[in-house]
């Protein structure tokens, strides 16, 4: 067994969410669900035990369909607010974001690009149209690499199964778009 074998593989879960309808787009079944994985596997990390311990990133998207008048500060706060009082007890980060307008994108790359590691896995997770596939498409094109166009459609359902996406991050670090969420 090398080192590199017994290096953990993190788990990154972008919980992306439609500004636009925050409510209506957020997934509160995975926020819990990812919440309490957190708070068991971090028990097990401290007493010495194997656990992944996930990292959630809630990506705010298509912030430019928003009122310029609406401040970024007050709407982050909003977001944190919400996103707690829906489930999301144990956020990493939040990052509002334009993929169509690349505001956001770059440090949201930054940000999961150090969260993940070389190895780690990063799942976009989110309800149906809140732009899962449009954000990894920017994400791309932001780390300049390979990059695969996945389908974006104004109507929800067109990503029909987990997609791995290939050649965007560092090292065997793996990113999978999934099927839009029904509420």
């Amino acid at each position: 067994l090398s080192l590199h074998d017994a290096l953990p593989i993190w788990t990154v879960v972008l919980m992306v969410v439609d500004a636009s309808d925050f409510d209506g787009s957020f997934p509160r079944k995975v926020a819990k669900l990812v919440s309490k994985t957190i708070d068991e596997n971090s028990r097990s990390w401290k007493e010495g035990k194997s656990g992944n311990v996930p990292r959630m990133v809630l990506v705010v998207t298509k912030i430019d369909l928003l009122p310029s008048s609406l401040s970024p500060t007050r709407l982050e706060h909003f977001v944190r607010t919400r996103a707690r009082e829906s489930g999301a007890s144990k956020l990493t980060s939040v990052h509002l974001v334009s993929a169509v307008r690349n505001w956001g994108v770059k440090n949201l790359v930054d940000d999961v690009v150090e969260l993940v590691g070389s190895r780690g896995h990063v799942w976009a997770i989110g309800a149906q149209n809140a732009g899962k596939s449009t954000l990894i498409n920017a994400i791309g094109k932001c780390i300049g690499g390979k990059v695969s166009h996945l389908t974006e459609a104004p109507v929800p359902g067109t990503t029909l199964g987990i997609v791995r996406v290939e050649g965007m991050l560092p090292g065997n670090a793996k990113l999978f778009d999934t099927p839009g969420l029904l509420h």
